[in-house]
């Protein structure tokens, strides 16, 4: 009886080891709802893509590109385009916002965005330097 018992004591224990053992200490698998390359078009009817990527389980913006008028008024358009393989911002209860450096000199670009439904991205931008701004709106949809 007491060898039955040290026994089935053994295979209790090495059961729950290989349990504890075979399970993933990452969590749950998260829910990616974005990921993929996105098309659009901003208020002054120029391009707008982003592509989402999961990053280090976590669905970020891997590369963001933008025309937008000159900060200064003058004719023309300056395009930006962020590309960081480690994500330049994290989606977050379905939205992001970011702040990079703009394509002028001295200048910063400010974008936001907010998903309204798996296929459907609506958001802002603002360019901006200490004297000037230019700002619109865009959509965009999953490819």
């Amino acid at each position: 009886m007491k060898k039955t018992y040290v026994i089935m004591t053994a295979i209790v224990l090495i059961s729950l080891a290989f349990s504890f053992c075979s399970k993933s200490s990452s969590g749950p698998t998260p829910d990616f709802k974005y990921l993929g390359n996105w098309l659009g078009q901003t208020q002054y009817a120029d391009t707008i893509a982003v592509t989402i990527s999961n990053v280090s389980n976590k669905e970020k913006i891997t590369t963001i590109k933008l025309y937008y008028p000159n900060i200064d008024g003058t004719p023309g358009y300056q395009e930006i385009e962020y590309t960081d393989s480690d994500g330049i911002a994290e989606i977050i209860n379905d939205a992001y916002n970011f702040t990079k450096l703009g394509a002028e000199p001295g200048s910063q670009v400010n974008i936001q965005g907010i998903f309204q439904s798996t296929t459907q991205l609506a958001g802002t931008f603002m360019a901006y330097t200490a004297t000037d701004t230019v700002q619109g709106t865009y959509t965009a949809t999953k490819q």
